[in-house]
């Protein structure tokens, strides 16, 4: 990662983390009388904050969660289009694809796999597994299970 991917990455980290401290601030000066009920207030509005950091998961096709598992593993285009039985442009495009829809929807600049990893990863952190996989419809390690069975189990993921 060279010095202006790590400034963007950081850039939005910051942006992300300074949108936190405002609406913890702000709960903090409402419930400066009641500090148990701004205490629970404060659990509650990180525990919002957290949904919303998965909700651009949702948003992503079952397809594109398996790719960005194998991007967020270190796996290469080559290895996605071999795995997939794609073409290697298409597994190039996966990524382009994810990156904007992660973009958009957390309104960065995801403008490539380092800093894709880095969204995701931060975004994994706590992410429970049975609630992935009723977003994602494969498990949250699939990529670090996979062997050749899943092209039976999981065809439409192979076409």
């Amino acid at each position: 990662m060279n010095d202006e991917e790590r400034m963007q990455a950081l850039e939005a980290k910051c942006q992300y983390l300074e949108g936190r401290i405002d609406t913890l601030e702000r709960l903090f000066m409402n419930q400066q009388q009641q500090p148990q009920g701004a205490l629970a207030q404060v659990r509650d509005q990180l525990d919002r904050d957290r949904r919303e950091d998965h909700v651009w998961i949702s948003g992503l096709t079952r397809n594109q969660h398996a790719t960005l598992q194998m991007i967020r593993n270190g796996k290469s285009d080559d290895e996605i289009a071999d795995r997939f039985g794609i073409g290697l442009s298409s597994a190039k495009s996966r990524s382009v694809q994810i990156r904007a829809k992660i973009g958009n929807a957390l309104d960065v600049s995801v403008r490539n796999r380092n800093v894709l990893v880095k969204v995701a990863n931060d975004a994994f952190i706590g992410m429970d597994a049975d609630r992935y996989f009723a977003m994602a419809g494969i498990p949250v390690d699939w990529d670090d299970n996979w062997d050749e069975t899943d092209r039976k189990l999981n065809a439409d993921l192979y076409r």
